[in-house]
């Protein structure tokens, strides 16, 4: 997984140099990508993998729900036989990143004795090759936001006796505003 952001971009947002503090400034980068990833349910950086499905369980007909964000494929397979380019559709047609593929008349799943994992998508995986600008800015104050954090006072609730203490928020409303677009919605259970 890729950074979303850079130090720099982090710096620029605190306005202010935060030199002597890089090393730290990059591992709140990265724990800040991965926080964006959880929220958003989704990658934003490309990845090439091969992902396994099983017929029956997920698909129904002749579509394959792919379950995360597909930019493109590079072999499609079912119980070890290529699927051509032509014998199958992505979706949705007019935009990127792709959720489901669907075969076309002339192919049909096929479901061997263990039929675990016999469809597999070799591609390119994740929202998109290099992150939105609003997710750059959202990483940037959210590495910011958890660097601050270092310093952040709890404040008391309750009473002395009983030592119950307030944690501040878990990521601030600006942040989540800019994210709540790109939430990958899931269906069933996740």
């Amino acid at each position: 997984m890729a950074d979303y952001c850079t130090i720099t971009e982090v710096k620029s947002l605190a306005g202010a140099s935060l030199s002597t503090d890089d090393v730290l400034l990059a591992v709140l980068i990265t724990r800040a990508s991965k926080i964006v990833d959880n929220y958003t349910r989704r990658s934003f950086s490309a990845v090439t993998a091969t992902r396994y499905y099983t017929p029956g369980h997920d698909t129904d007909g002749a579509t394959l729900y792919l379950g995360a964000d597909l930019l493109s494929v590079t072999t499609l397979t079912n119980a070890g036989v290529v699927i051509p380019a032509e014998g199958y559709t992505l979706h949705p047609l007019n935009a990127t990143p792709k959720q489901y593929l669907c075969l076309k008349s002339a192919y049909s799943w096929t479901y061997p004795v263990d039929p675990v994992g016999v469809i597999s998508v070799a591609g390119s995986w994740g929202y998109s090759t290099t992150p939105p600008a609003d997710i750059t800015q959202a990483t940037a104050r959210l590495a910011l936001w958890l660097y601050r954090q270092r310093e952040a006072p709890f404040s008391r609730v309750g009473n002395a006796l009983t030592g119950e203490y307030e944690v501040p928020v878990a990521m601030p409303d600006d942040i989540k505003a800019l994210l709540n677009g790109y939430r990958r919605v899931v269906w069933g259970a996740a």
